[in-house]
């Protein structure tokens, strides 16, 4: 499948993740092209258009409080599969060739959603924190795993 449009999104946005926010009694609300974000007291859900090498949907949450202006600033957020992974389990890799499959891949991203982010919106969760070390304990341990790697003679380690 070529890379899915923003209209495509667009419609993956409406169908599958407008359900979720209107059900909280919530709003989706487009911040840019290819950026939507869910908005609770305590926490936000930001839904992009993937731009990688997949094109898929990127879905991180963060503390509303922490929201920055610059909508391309990630530095905050944390993805949904990092969620999932600190819950001991993982997001399926789905496939995607249509827009049928696209739009499916979209659903299940929106249950997802529903079981590890929405406790979130709705304040029922409080372990942020301990995502949020869960992430630097795993970005220390592949710091730690890159400086045992073997390099080639021309790649200085204070390089990496």
């Amino acid at each position: 499948m070529k890379k899915p449009d923003l209209k495509t999104f667009d419609v993956a946005i409406a169908k599958s993740f407008a359900p979720i926010a209107n059900h909280l009694k919530l709003q989706v609300r487009k911040l840019a092209e290819g950026v939507y974000e869910i908005e609770s007291r305590e926490f936000t859900v930001r839904i992009r258009h993937g731009t990688g090498h997949r094109k898929d949907i990127l879905i991180t949450f963060l503390p509303t409080a922490e929201r920055p202006i610059d909508v391309g600033d990630l530095s905050k957020e944390i993805g949904l599969g990092v969620v999932v992974r600190f819950n001991g389990e993982t997001l399926s890799d789905m496939q995607f060739d249509t827009e049928d499959e696209y739009l499916r891949y979209a659903r299940d991203l929106a249950e997802a959603v529903k079981k590890y982010l929405v406790p979130y919106l709705l304040g029922l969760r409080t372990d942020f924190p301990e995502i949020k070390e869960f992430v630097a304990a795993n970005a220390e341990k592949a710091v730690n795993e890159i400086s045992g790697y073997r390099l080639p003679k021309n790649v200085r380690k204070e390089w990496i």
